[in-house]
């Protein structure tokens, strides 16, 4: 998870008409599509960390548990002990023991790369990956991306390769910048 310095667009209006900016903003980039179809793989979770769970009866929020696994899930309810959430399919409940969750965050929004990256001023390339998510390399432009592709395709015997809208890794665009 990645924490960002930009909070203009996720300002709140307090009771007093004061304007609430949040302490920080975190983005969580999904890698995959397990939490689909809230949210797809490359999509970014912006989000505020939770300070009080009874603040987020009825909010989205991205758990993370303490065996490292992630959930996009709605707080249901709470108690000393335990804290209730549904998924997307509300017919999915899940109760954890609060001694089991490492970090809660309440999700301000989810955007796609190309939102984000305006958002932040990072550049976007595309991924070239195989049907499981492996990635094989960025390249500028799509058609990089897909000679390369086939490429790599053909030499391994792969059937698919998938191509992502990415963000430049910000050490590699720190390097190009340097390099112009």
């Amino acid at each position: 998870m990645a924490e960002a310095d930009f909070t203009p667009g996720l300002s709140t209006i307090t009771d007093d008409a004061h304007i609430a900016l949040p302490r920080s903003i975190h983005a969580y980039q999904m890698s995959d599509d397990s939490m689909r179809p809230r949210i797809r793989q490359g999509e970014f979770a912006l989000l505020e960390e939770c300070r009080d769970i009874a603040d987020e009866l009825d909010e989205e929020v991205l758990v993370q548990l303490r065996d490292g696994k992630w959930q996009l899930r709605t707080v249901q309810a709470y108690s000393a002990q335990t804290v209730t959430f549904s998924a997307y399919n509300l017919s999915s409940i899940l109760k954890v023991r609060r001694r089991d969750i490492a970090a809660i965050f309440r999700v301000e929004m989810i955007v796609p790369p190309s939102t984000f990256a305006l958002m932040t001023d990072r550049p976007l390339c595309w991924a070239a990956r195989d049907a499981n998510g492996v990635e094989y390399g960025t390249f500028p432009t799509y058609d990089e991306a897909t000679k390369f592709g086939d490429a790599v395709a053909q030499r391994l015997g792969l059937d698919e390769m998938r191509y992502y809208r990415v963000l430049v890794p910000s050490e590699r665009a720190q390097a190009e910048a340097r390099h112009d």
